[in-house]
């Protein structure tokens, strides 16, 4: 790192150049898991992940909300509290105006005129922004950042036409990255149609596959509510519900128990395979939060409101095969009639077991495992050129604020 700034730099603070607005706060009872006229979607913690998710939201009341908290173009979201201080800091920009506000554990930080905004938001990605946020926080309480935390931050800024150009680089390199998930979608529609034209559609089942219900086959098991002060800085990791997507395991709010919790609770050691579903508000739109346990997915262990789909007989039903089966529209639309409550719904396991399930052959359904698998093979390869693409980002980043990547 160079110790001094090119010229035409300087050293602000973000307080210079922003500020900071807090979250919208509410009382329990004002709170709605679907939308309601005059309710306003309220940002959480658990929506920043580096870019801002819009899907697992809450609503208020509009009265509850100052229209300062609304999120604008160039706003970048901050949790701000959080049972693990790895999330605390954790920040993600918004490029569009949009008709969302943000939650009391979340602080927003809103750029003046005289800069460029993308600038701002790819600092706060940075290393050196975590670095700050690390430094800043010592000392007082580590899960909870002040809003003087954040105007105390320091940032090297250029002259506004070296943001620009610093901006249009890092966008080619982030577009790079989205082709990621882009391509990782396009996989998931691929094995959904080999998925149909091996077996058909469950719903009219239409090459005549024996039928039996979830439960005949599965075990539904969901893990215990640990509380807070159980909480450890490391340890075996404990998969939440928000640690559960569609069809992802993510990591990116992430919790520790202590390492011996593995042989207190054995019963709830998740490993490799495992298959797991969310069972509250497990659908969203058309998708539905089941995951697949893999290897740098364990050891875990299950936190409540997740089920783990134990299968009790293999040489009966295959776990990719059931994967995507859970996958189906079919299993999607049956589960959505079965949900529970209108603010939170939810899935009782003993409801879900319910739901009907084609068990084609064995041997039909270890083929389609063995097509999985080709196809996972192919995905390890493109995550070796991610990773690849993913360490230019970081070393671009690190050159772009230090002044060594525009001469």
């Amino acid at each position: 790192m160079k110790n001094e700034l090119p010229e035409g730099w300087k050293l602000g603070k973000l307080g210079e150049i922003g500020e900071i607005i807090l979250g919208v706060t509410y009382k329990s009872h004002e709170v709605s898991e679907i939308p309601k006229t005059g309710y306003i979607p309220i940002l959480r913690t658990n929506n920043i992940n580096y870019e801002l998710n819009f899907d697992d939201v809450v609503y208020v009341p509009e009265k509850c909300i100052n229209q300062k908290q609304l999120i604008k173009a160039g706003d970048i979201v901050i949790a701000m509290s959080s049972g693990s201080k790895k999330i605390v800091g954790k920040a993600a920009q918004s490029s569009v105006d949009v008709p969302f506000a943000f939650g009391a554990f979340c602080g927003l930080f809103r750029c003046n005129s005289h800069i460029d905004t993308r600038y701002i938001g790819f600092f706060f990605k940075t290393p050196r922004y975590r670095s700050e946020i690390s430094h800043l926080s010592r000392g007082a309480n580590s899960n909870n950042l002040r809003k003087d935390n954040i105007r105390n931050i320091t940032i090297p800024v250029p002259p506004l036409e070296t943001q620009h150009k610093i901006v249009a680089i890092l966008e080619k390199v982030e577009a790079t990255q989205r082709l990621r998930a882009e391509a990782d979608a396009l996989t998931q529609e691929l094995v959904q149609s080999v998925f149909l034209e091996m077996f058909g559609d469950p719903v009219t089942n239409p090459m005549g596959w024996d039928v039996v219900q979830i439960g005949d086959a599965v075990k539904v098991i969901s893990g215990h509510g640990f509380k807070l002060n159980e909480y450890s800085e490391d340890g075996i990791k404990l998969l939440q519900i928000n640690n559960v997507t569609f069809g992802k395991i993510i990591w990116e709010n992430i919790a520790y128990l202590p390492e011996n919790y593995g042989n207190d609770y054995p019963n709830l050691v998740l490993k490799e395979n495992d298959i797991l579903i969310a069972l509250n508000r497990p659908i969203l739109g058309n998708k539905i939060k089941v995951g697949m346990m893999n290897k740098n997915d364990s050891p875990s262990i299950l936190y409540q409101r997740v089920g783990k789909m134990d299968i009790i007989d293999e040489n009966r039903l295959n776990r990719h095969y059931l994967y995507y089966f859970l996958r189906s529209k079919f299993f999607i639309s049956e589960l959505s009639s079965r949900l529970c409550g209108s603010d939170q719904p939810y899935i009782n396991p003993t409801a879900m077991v319910k739901i009907r399930l084609p068990l084609p052959p064995i041997s039909l359904q270890q083929k389609f495992a063995q097509i999985i698998k080709s196809l996972d093979s192919v995905s390890t390869d493109q995550s070796d050129v991610y990773r690849n693409i993913d360490d230019l980002f970081l070393l671009l980043q690190s050159k772009a604020f230090t002044g060594e990547l525009i001469p």
